[in-house]
């Protein structure tokens, strides 16, 4: 069987080589063995061959613009201009100069140029739950002495883990809290730790002077739960930190909207102005004049009274301010 097989293998590549030599043998060249071809047919099959060319590659181009994305284009020059001049400000906000262009950028302008939102992203006054977890952070494990109504980025990573009841490395955050407050000098968070520290004086059987006793705003009981209503009590519908934001932000509404009409006055004053100079130049002394005059008074009158007014206001709002911190730094201890 296996001789059949290789036998009948044999048969059919002597076939094969059969056909091709038979194809091949048909094939005659030219009995000088050069094809002659004639240059106007030379110049039609090049005309012919470019245009079949040119409508490929247009072809090509409309379907490369239709299904390819735009490329990106990197300007690697500018690019180190961009980061070698750049300087960052205290709001948060950039400066640089690329080709003797100043070029100023804040999160606002930049999410317009790169058409991405920011609405909604950020809320004015935190829930109840949350600011009483934020009391316990900056307070206790990341303590400072001053803006402890912001969060810092650190604060909500610390407060993300706690409401995820994740494992926290409590002892290494302290220990880079101190270093950052020591030797960084990052914010200004004052000595913090102290409660703990009494008991490290303590063990190592440190010669302790007096002491003094917390008050009742430094740690956590029921009326703590009952200011943040997280606890049923007698506590006002808002916490008292609550009241206390929602006032300064009013407060710099209040003023942005003075700012602004007095900002119109001074517009109107400044036009005035150079109406009155001109009327003075062609004719002075005229009736316009006195007119313009008078006008002139009167917008300086209702000036000098909204700048009284804008005052006034600011003054009942931070005296109402101050009665609310009093409030929440003598609160009687708990029963």
């Amino acid at each position: 069987m296996m001789a059949d097989t290789l036998k009948a293998s044999s048969r059919s590549t002597a076939e094969n080589r059969s056909t091709r030599t038979f194809i091949l043998s048909n094939f005659k060249l030219p009995e000088s063995g050069v094809i002659y071809v004639s240059a106007e047919e030379t110049e039609k099959g090049y005309r012919k061959e470019t245009a079949k060319g040119k409508r490929k590659r247009s072809q090509g181009s409309v379907l490369d613009a239709s299904f390819q994305p735009k490329v990106p284009i990197l300007h690697e020059e500018e690019v180190r201009k961009f980061y070698y001049n750049i300087q960052f400000q205290e709001d948060g906000s950039v400066n640089t100069r690329v080709n003797d262009i100043s070029v100023h950028l804040d999160e606002t302008l930049l999410g317009k140029i790169l058409r991405v939102p920011r609405d909604g992203l950020f809320k004015k006054v935190m829930k109840s739950e949350y600011l009483l977890v934020f009391k316990f952070v900056n307070k206790t494990l990341l303590p400072r002495t001053k803006k402890r109504i912001s969060a810092t980025s650190v604060d909500l990573f610390v407060m993300e883990l706690l409401c995820k009841f994740e494992p926290l490395n409590l002892l290494r955050l302290m220990v880079e809290h101190m270093y950052k407050t020591v030797i960084e000098r990052k914010g200004i968070h004052g000595m913090g730790y102290g409660y703990f520290l009494t008991k490290i004086f303590k063990y190592f059987n440190i010669p302790l002077g007096v002491g003094m006793v917390g008050t009742v705003k430094q740690d956590f009981s029921e009326t703590t739960f009952v200011e943040y209503e997280c606890n049923k009590g007698k506590g006002n519908p808002k916490s008292k930190m609550a009241q206390l934001i929602e006032d300064q932000d009013q407060l710099k509404h209040e003023v942005e909207e003075l700012t602004m009409r007095l900002s119109g006055k001074d517009a109107e004053i400044a036009i005035l102005k150079a109406e009155l100079l001109t009327v003075q130049t062609e004719g002075p002394g005229t009736d316009a004049v006195q007119a313009l005059k008078r006008e002139n008074a009167e917008l300086r009158a209702k000036v000098i009274a909204l700048q009284e007014k804008a005052i006034k206001d600011n003054d009942a709002t931070n005296a109402r301010l101050t009665l609310i911190i009093q409030s929440l730094s003598h609160q009687p201890p708990p029963s």
